[in-house]
């Protein structure tokens, strides 16, 4: 679906142990409609109230395409890099998500989901292999990220919007988006991709097998601060 406005509505999962910035899931709203959602990358703050016109691209979608055609930032020079990475990114994303989630969980998560597209991105001051590096849970994550399959998903529902106006990039460089016209948030900030999948009530009511999945012991925390990278 193209044409959706995307706006961070405040608050994150705490912050990234060692830093200011905030970790996923954050707090979003698509044409009004709250839900919580991941952010893949790490290039730029975004404070509440800003806002994007988006387009979205199932991860199914990308599983089942033969050229890289998705209307999403990276690797699109190459069909199965794209199809690897945002299945290590929806994979992440969908850890991210659940019960009874540590701090320490929260930061690798977090930290390997961004590393997947920007291993070699600065933030804040911050150095994202720096922050890897110091954080040896989050390369173990990666790693497990990478060797995922689309079953180890369960089928879940995982929706990725990419702001429009934007080029896209190819491999870890991330497309760049205008600010300007129709598609303009708060200035300064550049507009950033995000992957929502289903809350953790809702994927047990569709009997998401969370042991199976190694799953076990995740548990969600709303956000608190208003800022992000």
């Amino acid at each position: 679906m193209v044409g959706q406005t995307l706006t961070f509505t405040g608050g994150t999962n705490g912050a990234v142990s060692g830093t200011n910035i905030g970790a996923s899931p954050y707090s979003m709203s698509l044409d009004g409609t709250a839900f919580l959602a991941d952010c893949d990358d790490f290039v730029d703050n975004i404070t509440s109230g800003e806002h994007w016109i988006v387009n979205s691209t199932s991860l199914s979608s990308i599983e089942n395409e033969t050229v890289a055609s998705q209307n999403v930032y990276y690797d699109t020079n190459s069909v199965s890099q794209q199809k690897a990475d945002y299945l290590a990114a929806g994979w992440l994303a969908l850890q991210l998500t659940q019960n009874n989630l540590t701090g320490t969980e929260i930061t690798d998560y977090s930290l390997a989901l961004w590393d997947v597209f920007n291993p070699s991105a600065t933030a804040d001051g911050y150095n994202l292999a720096t922050l890897m590096a110091d954080n040896s849970g989050a390369v173990t994550d990666l790693n497990d990220a990478k060797a995922a399959t689309y079953s180890s998903l369960g089928g879940v529902s995982i929706t990725i919007y990419t702001p429009t106006d934007c080029t896209a990039g190819s491999g870890s460089t991330q497309g760049t988006c205008s600010n300007s016209g129709s598609n303009s948030g708060i200035t300064g900030s550049a507009p950033q991709e995000f992957i929502r999948v289903p809350e953790s009530s809702t994927l047990a009511f569709l009997g998401f097998d969370f042991a199976g999945a190694g799953l076990v012991g995740l548990y969600l925390i709303r956000r608190k601060s208003g800022t992000r990278s």
